[in-house]
């Protein structure tokens, strides 16, 4: 009887795992010797790095996005998923190495100097609950904020291929500067980045079906700050952003509970969730939109 209630205990872990790590991606898409290699990397990561965990896997290409010690970064995993393949007893050397190398990559990433970082600093908004579990609340590992609406605060990050290290006060120590200047400066960056891809996509006026923005370039959602930091960007339209990955624009006639719904039920199975709320822009200052209007 124990040894049943073992295998179902271990069965709903593994069934939670592949749920949180493959739930965008057909589960017939994925080999069965992928998924092994994926199980086996969380299982050694949990048991010989504490701090280090697998978050999902990587858009493009065969890797896993890690969080490590609070920050995220994307790992290439081709080479390690083949030298498991080719010796499986070294498994645990072989993720040593790669937590190393992750470990040195973010360190060099953390030490930049300012005249370095100024180019790659942008924004990231998240939830008041994330900053409690993610930031200290003193000394220099804490994650330095702007609010920008009740539970939503942005934070800062240092923008790499493949990875994003939040600012702390640490950084801001180093550099001798102030949140109020990060911002500035993280602002100036979006809106740069925006204007690649056209900006805050808006729909027009009478269109029922928003737009969402779905580039998975990491700073979708970002791009809600450009509707606060130009009032007539989009007058009386309502926004979401339900993960870190989409951003949702609704036109002023939008059905807003059938939109409530949809942006619930993105943040409930996000990866990166921020707010499961629907908003509209009110003078540059967000509000919560009503299904009065």
């Amino acid at each position: 009887m124990i040894w049943v209630l073992f295998c179902c205990a271990l069965g709903g872990l593994l069934a939670a795992f592949f749920t949180r790590l493959f739930k965008r991606v057909p589960r017939s898409e994925v080999p069965q010797d992928t998924r092994r290699f994926y199980v086996r990397l969380d299982e050694v990561l949990r048991e010989r790095h504490a701090g280090i965990e697998v978050v999902g896997l990587t858009r493009q290409g065969f890797g896993a996005v890690l969080r490590v010690d609070r920050q995220e970064v994307a790992v290439p995993l081709g080479e390690a998923f083949l030298r498991e393949r080719a010796f499986p007893a070294g498994f645990d050397d072989i993720v040593d190495r790669l937590v190393t190398e992750i470990r040195q990559r973010l360190t060099a990433i953390g030490d930049l100097p300012f005249d370095e970082a100024v180019q790659r600093v942008l924004p990231q908004i998240r939830s008041e609950e994330w900053l409690r579990t993610q930031s200290p609340a003193f000394g220099p590992g804490r994650i330095p904020t702007t609010p920008i609406f009740d539970d939503l605060v942005t934070c800062y990050v240092l923008d790499e291929p493949g990875s994003m290290v939040f600012v702390t006060e640490g950084h801001l120590d180093a550099w001798g500067r102030r949140v109020e200047e990060i911002d500035n400066i993280a602002m100036a960056n979006l809106r740069r980045l925006a204007a690649e891809d056209g900006g805050l996509p808006v729909p027009a006026a009478d269109d029922k079906e928003p737009r969402v923005l779905h580039t998975g370039d990491g700073y979708d959602a970002a791009r809600l700050l450009l509707a606060l930091d130009d009032v007539d960007a989009a007058p009386g339209f309502v926004l979401a952003v339900p993960d870190r990955d989409t951003l949702v624009v609704g036109a002023p006639n939008a059905d807003l509970s059938r939109l409530m719904g949809d942006v619930g039920a993105e943040y409930r199975c996000s990866d990166h969730p921020i707010s499961p709320r629907v908003y509209k822009v009110s003078e540059g200052r967000l509000e919560l939109a009503s299904r009065e209007r």
